[in-house]
């Protein structure tokens, strides 16, 4: 498949033209909206439906400075409730006009916590004072610059090159006659997809080899958003050549013309360095030539659903972002309804190692029966919080004591959230328990986004659960009413708990209502919505029957 012969997809129109105007507007009006309707000849409430779902767009003039600070999860275990309020109090005393600080979804900062977000500039590892100091410097008109990346650690596996090395798989699959043959290598070294589901990605990457069709397309998820979460960030920053050229090698082991990097907004400084290994790829001839695979970035406009494959796809296909029912899926029926591979960040960095060392190679690693080594963000009570290689079957208590420092002096081991806020809360009992897929799924957990949260004692973990679901309401998308009402439902019942008016007698209630969830749910955001409230009861019980009347 050649660029030219990859023709159907066009670049979302809608979304890029309010895009552009908000850039230069600072927000959309109705006047503004109804003229890109008429210059892109489409319905006016098909750009509102749009402009009025995705976060990133404003309807109304923002104050300014926008002031937003996250409480998300591992902020919140930073102190990002408390800075929140002393924001609110320093602006009240300050008598900064029109300042509002408020809250906001997690910013992919986790490991420096507590972030805040000013005029699209991201601050992290904030403390009051810290805060004071930078919003002064808005005010004087000398914004501090954002805090800086976080590198990848000790990563000694992932990145299989020397200097000046770069590329090399790519170059060589380039002169194959069968470049199909990777896929045989990706099955036996049981690579599985590092994004949350962990399908086995040599079968992902087959169903779309062998999928009918002369057009097909691959898509890598770079949109992580998921509290905890912010190992991706970190791969992007140290090896963004690796993602390049593990995606530009799924294109020619599937025959797709043309790949897309759906990249989450708050990472602009990542999509700069992708781009920049793009034009390096592009400058050897790997991608943009006339016998070569297109590659693209698209930064999304936000929302924590956009992670979910299909609703992706949607957005992509210049639509609000509501997941798919499924099948089909989008190894036959992707983007636009072709045969289309969609891995992350992850998945596709490490590509380019297992297919220069071998499948034995990574299989040489892992232990406690597991097989192979992953990309593992630590953050929340931990001296030395960060994105480190793990082998998989690694205890939880080796990750934490070992690369991530252990806890800080005079703190103790509460619970831990294995994979990110979806994955709930394992007790400290469970801490020598295997980092894997399977031991963590039959603890009711799974390992999920690679997101090690680590909680102290003295944490409430009844408010810890209400924050965690409470971030899954504000983030359903509405498509389907068990995910809709069930996340308003359990985050009502733990704020009337917190309150002292919840009631022993709703528990069999919302059991169901989790159940329903579950069972009846269209996407992974539904149906992994109750296990932090779930895991609260399984493992934690006397903290919230002790609040119900």
């Amino acid at each position: 498949m050649t660029e030219n012969a990859s023709t159907a997809y066009k670049s979302p129109a809608k979304i890029e033209a309010l895009l552009s105007r908000q850039r230069e507007d600072g927000y959309l009006s109705r006047e503004a909206i109804t003229e890109i309707s008429k210059d892109l000849g489409v319905p006016i409430y098909e750009s509102y439906g749009i402009a009025s779902f995705f976060p990133h767009f404003h309807l109304e003039k923002p104050q300014k400075p926008k002031v937003q600070i996250c409480r998300d999860m591992s902020c919140l275990l930073a102190g990002g409730d408390a800075l929140l309020e002393g924001a609110k109090k320093l602006a009240r005393r300050a008598g900064v006009r029109n300042l509002r600080p408020e809250s906001c979804a997690c910013l992919g900062r986790c490991d420096k916590g507590p972030a805040a977000e000013i005029e699209g500039r991201i601050y992290s590892s904030l403390t009051d004072e810290k805060f004071q100091e930078v919003l002064s410097s808005w005010k004087n008109g000398a914004p501090k610059p954002a805090s800086r990346a976080q590198k990848l650690k000790n990563a000694t596996r992932i990145n299989p090159y020397r200097k000046n090395e770069a590329f090399g798989v790519l170059r060589a699959l380039m002169r194959s006659k069968n470049p199909e043959s990777v896929i045989d290598v990706l099955k036996e070294s049981g690579l599985r997809g590092m994004g949350g589901a962990g399908f086995p990605a040599g079968l992902k990457w087959s169903f779309v080899l062998g999928a009918p069709g002369d057009e097909k397309f691959v898509v890598c998820n770079a949109d992580e958003s998921e509290p905890g979460t912010f190992k991706d960030r970190a791969i992007m920053d140290s090896c963004p050549e690796l993602v390049v050229e593990g995606i530009l090698i799924a294109c020619k082991a599937v025959g797709a013309g043309r790949a897309i990097i759906y990249i989450r907004h708050e990472y602009g400084a990542q999509a700069r360095k992708l781009e920049k290994a793009i034009q390096r790829a592009r400058k050897a001839r790997l991608t943009g030539t006339k016998n070569t695979p297109r590659l693209e970035i698209f930064t999304s406009p936000g929302g924590y659903i956009c992670g979910e494959e299909t609703a992706l796809l949607e957005v992509l296909e210049d639509k609000r972002a509501q997941p798919r029912d499924k099948p089909p899926f989008p190894g036959t029926a992707g983007l636009f309804g072709k045969p289309t591979l969609i891995n992350n960040v992850e998945t596709f960095a490490l590509i380019p190692a297992v297919l220069k060392k071998g499948a034995e190679w990574f299989t040489s690693f892992g232990r406690n029966g597991a097989k192979g080594f992953k990309v593992v963000g630590v953050s929340g009570a931990v001296r030395k919080p960060g994105v480190y290689e793990v082998e998989f079957g690694t205890p939880v208590r080796e990750i934490i004591e070992g690369p991530a420092g252990g806890l800080p002096d005079g703190a103790r081991l509460k619970a831990f959230s294995p994979g990110g806020a979806s994955s709930g809360f394992l007790p400290a009992s469970q801490v020598d328990i295997p980092y894997d897929f399977d031991p963590l799924q039959e603890a009711g957990s799974m390992l999920g986004s690679g997101a090690l949260v680590v909680i102290p004692e003295g944490v409430d973990m009844v408010a810890l659960a209400h924050n965690v679901v409470r971030f899954f309401r504000d983030e359903s998308c509405g498509k389907c009413v068990p995910c809709r009402l069930g996340t308003e439902k359990l985050t009502a019942f733990l704020e009337r708990t917190l309150s002292g008016e919840g009631r022993a007698s709703e528990l069999p209630a919302m059991r169901e209502v989790c159940e329903a969830m579950k069972d009846t749910s269209i996407c992974g955001l539904g149906q992994a919505a109750p296990i932090p409230y779930l895991s609260l009861f399984e493992f934690f019980e006397p903290e919230i029957e002790a609040r119900l009347k």
